[in-house]
């Protein structure tokens, strides 16, 4: 209960600076365009001209000469729809990067995950998914410690670009001999000392927010291996019940085709 609780104030203070961020409808829309529409332009662009093409070869005289123009027109449209294609998914990546950073502003939330797919770990993506089919309570969980993960990974990302831009501040600083500087100094001095100060914060949430992760992990590898050691017990239990029966049975089979065989042996005499 207390590692709970550290974290849900852990997120507080990731999110207590920044407004709430949500996406408008028209966002949500444009999202749901941009999934399909990168593979949908391909054929978009390539397909109509050598379709009509191909259609107008048995419409008109030439057949053939239509027919290469379709070929030909194919080969184009096809060059073009790919360039459709990479530039609209390299569209989507920008748009996408964009509208995360906005929602990371104020902290992730659980219901926020699918946009930030991307950013989770191979090893995050399999145990999320092996908890959602042995353990929704477990799986709820993991899913707030990764908002949580997902926001400090934002908070200090974007604290170390502050610092460089700072520093970069600093060293200019030094090439302006003519004019004082000090006051201007002092003041980048002191957001210097506060943007560390918010970085080791920052890094030290995310270490904990992965601990989390990982002590939910091995609970729910825990309740896994006993789950299925527990059935296999059970099926040795089962098991080792019905042996004696077996055996008992095949002693009174074997004695009953002894006795059989000694009377027909007998009759036989």
């Amino acid at each position: 209960m207390d590692a709970i609780n550290q974290l849900q104030e852990t997120r507080d203070l990731l999110t207590a600076a920044a407004p709430g961020q949500t996406l408008s409808k028209s966002e949500l829309r444009w999202a749901r365009m941009l999934r399909v529409a990168p593979w949908l332009a391909f054929f978009v662009v390539a397909l109509p001209a050598p379709i009509i093409l191909f259609v107008l070869s048995f419409l008109l005289a030439e057949a053939a000469f239509w027919v290469l123009l379709a070929i030909l027109a194919l080969g184009i449209g096809a060059v073009a729809g790919l360039l459709t294609t990479i530039l609209l998914l390299f569209y989507r990546s920008r748009w996408t990067k964009k509208i995360r950073q906005r929602l990371a502003a104020d902290g992730v939330k659980t219901s926020e995950l699918a946009w930030f797919i991307n950013e989770l770990t191979t090893q995050e993506r399999k145990a999320l998914k092996a908890m959602d089919a042995q353990d929704p309570l477990l799986a709820d969980a993991y899913r707030e410690t990764l908002a949580m993960r997902l926001t400090a990974t934002h908070v200090v990302a974007h604290t170390k670009t502050s610092l460089r831009q700072v520093d970069q501040r600093l060293s200019k600083l030094s090439y302006l001999k003519e004019t004082d500087t000090s006051a201007l100094r002092v003041d980048l001095t002191a957001d210097k000392t506060r943007l560390t100060q918010d970085l080791r914060a920052g890094e030290e949430h995310q270490a904990n927010a992965k601990l989390r992760l990982q002590t939910i992990e091995a609970a729910a590898q825990r309740g896994a291996n006993w789950s299925d050691t527990s059935r296999a017990l059970e099926r040795l239990s089962v098991s080792g019940a019905q042996l004696p029966l077996a055996l008992e049975a095949a002693r009174l089979e074997q004695e009953a085709r002894a006795e059989i065989e000694a009377e027909l042996k007998q009759n036989a005499d």
